[in-house]
């Protein structure tokens, strides 16, 4: 497939992105190892869990277990693989069940670092001398998010079933909670450094965060991630949304293939024991780079480009998500490329041209997740005065108004001179 091939999809899809996504997840479910594709329609099938819930829970887990072990360094960037990924739907979708699926082998290696960690300890429960290695964490303070990334520096996953507390603590501009929230979600995007500081606790610095986060939420709780807040210092720029696409009502009696669990958790096992070995301290080299072929990296930069100019000719809040998603595409090569490879561990291998591919399907997925996002807008409630605000300091136009909200241009032209 080549990139004109991908643009005029995106194109295409932006017109009526709820038509395009089914069609977009069944290629990608196609074009993934069916290592992870099995998994996906068996899950589907049988426990009705949606594909694509449970695709971005795979992707979730891919970069929470392999943290800061590669990189890649094109087009003058370093990329890790880190991504934050918002699962949107109501009560009863499954979100939770996607998550413990993907997640199983995580949660394990977890479970036998606890009980090194706590024969390490001894009969001293309360000695906090001794780290606790770990990989997710579920339902942390920020407290907790902050000590247990920095006992853990090749990097951490932020695990919640709902994730509005967090996002209820950002939004309140007199909890600093939620402050610094915001300021480790930010940071910890480009794997910049945190400096932390508490009568609490320890003063620490960590130097290249690397940070993962999978949470749910409820479609009437939308508004609350695109409050002025969160839109303005970008964060909602850096999610990525998961719509629910697919259904199943159909009860079944039969049980996920024992083998196809089995290769999975193997798969992602790989991946974390890989990580473990990179960390242990006699090893020279802790963080190994990812070469591309000459083809693929002649598409990732003419892609680039072309995103670029899809960028340029967006509107808001469009052109803001397209910034970001310029940054996916190479975390999500390298997810990609690991997709591939972590089965048989050929990590030496090269990225190629279908890698790179993969990675722009992915983009497109999740771009027109956000589109369809965004086109909601004015039915979940959101304050049409504060998108008509944000498009006027963005000096958007009205146009890309009526877009968002789904109004008429004398509808918007009414709001945008009371505004």
């Amino acid at each position: 497939m080549s990139y004109k091939n991908n643009k005029d999809n995106i194109s295409e899809g932006s017109q009526n992105p709820s038509e395009s996504l089914k069609e977009k997840l069944e290629k990608l479910i196609d074009k993934v190892p069916d290592v992870f594709r099995d998994l996906i329609e068996e899950s589907y099938e049988h426990k009705r869990v949606p594909k694509e819930y449970l695709l971005t829970s795979i992707l979730y887990a891919i970069s929470s277990a392999v943290g800061k072990t590669f990189y890649t360094k094109e087009l003058n960037y370093i990329n890790y693989p880190n991504c934050y990924f918002i699962i949107v739907g109501s009560r009863g979708d499954a979100k939770t069940e996607a998550l413990k699926i993907a997640n199983k082998p995580i949660i394990d290696f977890d479970n036998e670092s606890y009980e090194v960690f706590n024969d390490s300890r001894g009969d001293n429960t309360e000695n906090n001398k001794v780290p606790r290695k770990q990989i997710l964490i579920q339902n942390a303070t920020i407290e907790k998010a902050q000590l247990t990334h920095y006992h853990n520096l090749g990097g951490v996953g932020l695990f919640y079933d709902e994730i509005r507390a967090i996002v209820q603590k950002m939004n309140n501009p007199n909890s600093r909670d939620g402050h610094d929230w915001e300021v480790l979600l930010l940071e910890a995007f480009t794997n910049g450094i945190l400096d932390v500081s508490r009568k609490t606790t320890d003063t620490f610095r960590i130097t290249k965060t690397y940070l993962t986060m999978l949470g749910g939420i409820q479609h009437q709780f939308i508004p609350d991630l695109f409050s002025k807040g969160l839109v303005g210092s970008g964060l909602i720029d850096r999610l990525l949304f998961t719509n629910k696409i697919t259904s199943n009502s159909t009860v079944s009696r039969k049980k996920i293939d024992d083998c196809v669990f089995e290769r999975y958790n193997a798969t992602i096992r790989n991946l974390l024991e890989y990580k473990k070995q990179s960390e242990d301290p006699e090893e020279e080299v802790r963080e190994h780079r990812i070469y591309y072929t000459q083809d693929a990296e002649d598409l990732l930069f003419d892609y680039t480009q072309k995103f670029e100019d899809e960028k340029i000719n967006a509107e808001s809040p469009l052109t803001e998500y397209y910034s970001k998603l310029i940054i996916y595409l190479h975390k999500l090569i390298i997810i990609c490329f690991l997709m591939k490879h972590t089965e048989e561990r050929t990590f030496k291998s090269k990225i190629d041209k279908e890698t790179v591919l993969l990675a722009v399907d992915m983009v497109e997925f999740y771009l027109l997740n956000f589109k369809m996002l965004i086109s909601n807008h004015d039915t979940t409630g959101v304050d049409k005065n504060d998108i008509i605000n944000l498009a006027k300091k963005n000096e958007a136009p009205q146009k890309s108004v009526g877009h968002v909200l789904g109004l008429s241009k004398g509808q918007v032209s009414k709001l945008w001179n009371k505004a």
